[in-house]
């Protein structure tokens, strides 16, 4: 035997040789084992450590039981974790154990769950004493204490900053998970404490994972909240907590994590590895549309679309190299969304930064977008009727600076409120009439564009009296044959069509064109916009052939004001999509959409026709079977029109229903029953009964809950939506007969 040999101690009960770093109870690992599996280490345990008073068990994982225990020397209360005996059978786990106690030891934020000691019982079995945290796993938290948006990603941040404190010390979790994440409520709002570093190791000593792969059959974490890397027993760094912070991020907003309809209980490790890298994950709002359930009351899907989306699949990528390479440039995204700032996870297109600008500066930007359609006119009618160019900058300044005035008085949020687009429009229509009573045309210029605001937010009822009043004062203060009359009857054409007037639409309209065509050269522009609205006439009384001329000549008007691609003319070709689309003549419609819906996105000036033509496209896209294309077109439309508009106006309800249509097609119903109730919620409160807009939300979600087999909630919806259709549509159109059908249906099956 070699003399080194035998100087080595041996084991007492088997005579092995022992190494330096063997227990100190003179058993060798493999007798440990073997005695830990003959008395349960919890039984045992209590004589074990002399300095803790052990109570109940609190928690049991892969890597050790957990009890709740009094430190006797120091009267304190905390949790004692006894990890698995099978760890000695790495001859270098001790040392590396005291080298992580040491390095976790260090953690000192308060949002970690500090290590008040690491030892070894007598029996030889590691422990960690812990701070006892009297928290519920966060998303538990999140369905007791039900949290806004704002609040959840706040929450979040805590957690990010906790972890990138570990990171920043060398320290990976490896085992980010709900119950390892404990939120606790407060006077100052709630916290979060992160535990449960079992798994923890210093960045960059990947010979830990050997040793427990070895000694464990199964996968050491959670499959769930576990990277791909990590599952396959490879390399992992910080960003294999970048991905479980994805998912737990996922699942703090929607309630379900997105591979929760995965199962992960059994494999081995090869093969939880392969389910991780091949199984996509989902982003939260579509989980959202799929009915998942949720941590709390049910975020909107609007809500978690788009940027949350984007940084919860970036964090979750399969590839390590395309996750955020931080936690902190993670947060820094999350802090960029919540100030309507770009994300670094969606690509900065100059479209994606105004939309966020219009965000940041919601209020003025959404009322002043809509002031500037109505103030198109007044300016036209100041260039034309002042007798002076003295006179018409006066005017024109006086009603700009009014406007600047009562629009930007507001302060959004100052007393604890966000101010409605509404409440605005209210408050400049009362201070219009008081204080330019004595300028007549200012104030008729001012109820014009103020009717035009209200128009374009399908406020019709509000519109009316002050377009007509605009108009009377108009005709009476300038002539039957002025550009400014012209103008005030194609508004007021306007609104008739859209209010199931066609024949007086028609009259306005017809008498608006021939008096710019009298004006023109300088008419030119604002005669092309008059033939677009004439058309649109047609092809709402479904007479798009009709259009056809209108629509031809506009753009070419269009083009000789303003150069080919100018507004007026993508504005222009868009509507001559979509009368070539409702004639059939889809290959045509198709080139235009795809030569305008650019053009539009490159222009800030153009949100309102960028909305309206994504969702003509989804009408095209949809007949032609690509369901999925059309919904996201419509997806896009609804986010243009909250960001032009605000969340509760009715341009986003109308698109809101066609989205659930959309998704009623393509058997999403629960996506579908979402969005038609959110639209119908938004009319409720903006519209008068049996309002043509009405039909975009009550047709999805009638049908949708007939298909759900909820015809008791299905049947009032038709009989609703029977009514809208009979008023506004032809007795014979197939809507109508659809809708009748709908109806006979659910009271047959009722």
């Amino acid at each position: 035997m070699d003399d080194t040999m035998s100087s080595r101690p041996l084991c007492r009960h088997c005579g092995a040789p022992l190494s330096s770093r063997a227990s100190s109870t003179g058993d060798c690992p493999r007798c440990l084992v073997a005695s830990a599996l003959a008395a349960p280490s919890e039984d045992a345990a209590p004589a074990d450590f002399g300095d803790y008073a052990f109570g109940d068990e609190i928690g049991r994982g892969g890597m050790g039981v957990v009890y709740r225990a009094r430190q006797c020397s120091l009267d304190r209360e905390v949790a004692l974790k006894l990890l698995p005996f099978e760890l000695l059978e790495s001859e270098d786990f001790l040392e590396r154990f005291e080298r992580e106690a040491r390095l976790m030891a260090r953690l000192t934020h308060p949002g970690i769950a500090r290590v008040f000691e690491a030892g070894i019982s007598r029996r030889g079995q590691p422990f960690l004493a812990l701070e006892l945290v009297a928290g519920d796993p966060v998303t538990t938290f999140l369905r007791t204490h039900p949290l806004p948006l704002r609040g959840r990603l706040e929450l979040f941040l805590q957690i990010c900053e906790a972890v990138q404190h570990a990171h920043q010390r060398g320290i990976i979790h490896r085992d980010l998970k709900p119950s390892n994440v404990l939120a606790l409520a407060g006077e100052g709002g709630p916290s979060i404490k992160v535990i449960d570093f079992g798994l923890a190791r210093p960045a960059g000593d990947h010979a830990a994972d050997a040793a427990l792969w070895r000694s464990q059959s199964a996968v050491v974490g959670t499959p769930l909240y576990m990277s791909p890397e990590q599952a396959g027993g490879g390399d992992v760094d910080t960003r294999t907590d970048v991905y479980s912070l994805g998912v737990l991020l996922c699942e703090m907003l929607v309630g379900a994590a997105p591979l929760a309809d995965r199962s992960f209980s059994s494999g081995s490790r090869e093969e939880i590895a392969r389910a991780l890298r091949e199984t996509a994950a989902r982003p939260p709002s579509e989980l959202l549309t799929q009915g998942s359930p949720s941590a709390a009351p049910a975020l909107r899907v609007a809500e978690v679309r788009g940027d949350l989306d984007a940084i919860c699949l970036r964090a979750m990528s399969k590839d390590p190299a395309a996750r955020y390479a931080t936690v902190a440039t993670m947060a820094d995204d999350i802090r960029r969304h919540l100030a309507h700032e770009p994300v670094s996870a969606v690509p900065l297109t100059a479209h994606y930064r105004l939309g966020k600008y219009a965000r940041r500066h919601r209020i003025l930007l959404s009322v002043a977008s809509l002031v500037i359609l109505g103030f198109a006119g007044a300016a036209v009618f100041s260039a034309v009727q002042a007798r002076t160019a003295r006179l018409q900058r006066d005017r024109a300044e006086r009603v700009k600076a009014f406007l600047i005035d009562v629009l930007g008085a507001p302060a959004p949020g100052a007393d604890g409120r966000e101010v409605r687009v509404i409440d605005v429009l209210a408050k400049a229509r009362e201070r219009a009439e008081h204080d330019l009573r004595t300028d007549p045309i200012v104030l008729a210029e001012v109820r014009l564009t103020l009717g035009t605001t209200y128009y374009n937010l399908s406020l019709y009822d509000e519109a009316e009296p002050l377009l007509r009043s605009a108009l009377a004062e108009t005709r009476r203060l300038t002539g039957d044959r002025s550009i400014a009359t012209a103008e005030a009857l194609k508004a007021m054409g306007e609104q008739c069509n859209w209010t199931s007037r066609q024949d007086e639409a028609t009259k306005l309209l017809t008498e608006s064109i021939v008096i710019y065509r009298t004006h023109l050269p300088e008419s030119t522009a604002a005669l092309g916009r008059a033939l677009q609205s004439r058309a649109s006439v047609e092809i709402h009384s479904s007479r798009p052939l009709g259009a056809i001329p209108l629509l031809e000549e506009s753009v070419r008007l269009a083009e000789r004001a303003g150069g080919p691609g100018c507004v007026d003319s993508l504005v222009s070709m868009g509507d001559l999509a979509t009368s070539l689309d409702k004639l059939g003549r889809t290959n045509e419609a198709r080139v235009i959409f795809d030569k305008v819906i650019p053009g539009m996105r490159a222009n800030p000036a153009l949100l309102e026709n960028l909305s309206a033509m994504l969702s003509s496209l989804s009408d095209l896209l949809a007949e032609s079977g690509d369901l999925a294309a059309a919904e996201r077109a419509l997806v896009e439309s609804v986010a243009q029109r909250r960001i032009l508009y605000g969340d509760e106006t009715t341009p986003v309800a109308t698109a809101l229903g066609k989205l659930a249509w959309t998704r009623y097609q393509q058997g999403k119903y629960q996506g579908a029953e979402i969005d038609a109730r959110a639209g119908v919620t938004i009319q409720r409160k903006l519209l008068p009964p049996v309002a043509r807009e009405y039909f975009f939300t009550l047709r999805p979600l009638a049908f949708t809950l007939l298909k759900l087999g909820r015809t008791m909630e299905a049947e009032p919806v038709f009989v609703e939506l029977v009514e809208v259709t009979r008023r506004h549509m032809a007795a014979d159109a197939v809507i109508v007969k659809q809708a009748e059908q709908g109806l006979a249906e659910a009271r047959a099956e009722r």
